[in-house]
């Protein structure tokens, strides 16, 4: 079995080999598909072809990506565009998140048992984090909703957005939301959550913003009584720290206008610093 740095090897020398057939044979739109994703994955054996298309931070993006200054994103109908600069698709993640938080709490037997995304949200939610980062109180009652993979257009739901002056379409695209809370009436502030697990938190410099954007905007049409303020989009990233503690750092975006995914924007705490915290879980 191949180890991260050979997957990794082979990833980038797939998405090069793609870039290059784009410029050959799509000069134009920039656009492939599915197919050409197999086909040269199949070729580079890199097993995972689903996960080629799939850069979570630009410092993962291939060099030859950085050279042309494109990234990509998803169109629908098993689609796929090249989009230019990487800065429009890419926001950088505070460089700060202030005095750490200490965090007391018990952990269940299944803590630690999970590594993935989804237990880094769990350990954020059970523990109160979430709730004590978004609504300044810990104990704030809230709904929270586990949404599966959602393909946008089976009920009619679709969505034109912009990424600089590039018009995107998005007809039939899978959109993962990772975790969701409501609180109840009368705010009904409805709050989405991405998540990443790290080993090192300095290798995710940034993110890529349709993991939020795609989320806000399909809850935007899933809800058409709610306002983009009523919608809070959250980035959440956890890893665990020399001394065996689990950290986890917060962070708060809104978008200046619901069809450009290039509007985004950090939440503002009230000293006028991006909103952002990190909390130390330490065992009671």
């Amino acid at each position: 079995m191949a180890g991260p740095g050979e997957r990794t090897r082979k990833k980038r020398e797939t998405l090069r080999r793609i870039w290059e057939w784009v410029q050959e044979h799509d000069p134009e739109h920039l656009e492939f598909d599915n197919d050409l994703v197999k086909r040269i994955s199949g070729e580079e054996d890199f097993s995972n072809q689903f996960d080629v298309t799939k850069v979570d931070t630009s410092k993962r993006l291939p060099d030859i990506f950085h050279e042309n200054d494109v990234f990509m994103v998803h169109v629908g109908g098993g689609r796929h565009r090249f989009v230019r600069p990487i800065r429009l698709g890419y926001y950088p993640l505070p460089k700060s998140y202030g005095e750490p938080v200490e965090w007391g709490y018990k952990p269940g037997i299944l803590n630690g048992k999970d590594d993935s995304e989804a237990g880094v949200l769990s350990l954020a939610y059970n523990n109160q984090v979430i709730q004590d980062f978004l609504f300044d109180n810990p104990r704030e009652p809230v709904m929270i909703h586990l949404p599966r993979r959602t393909r946008v257009g089976t009920k009619g739901v679709s969505f034109d957005y912009f990424i600089g002056d590039i018009e995107v379409r998005a007809e039939n695209l899978q959109i993962e939301m990772d975790f969701l809370l409501q609180t109840y009436p009368p705010t009904n502030l409805i709050a989405v959550a991405e998540a990443k697990r790290v080993v090192d938190p300095s290798d995710l410099p940034d993110f890529a913003i349709t993991q939020v954007f795609l989320p806000f905007r399909r809850l935007l049409d899933l809800v058409p009584d709610r306002t983009p303020e009523n919608v809070r989009c959250a980035f959440v990233v956890g890893f665990q720290d020399s001394e065996g503690n689990q950290r986890i750092r917060l962070s708060e975006y809104r978008f200046g206008d619901q069809r450009r995914l290039d509007s985004i924007e950090a939440v503002k705490d009230r000293h006028g610093a991006p909103k952002a915290k990190e909390y130390v879980l330490r065992k009671r």
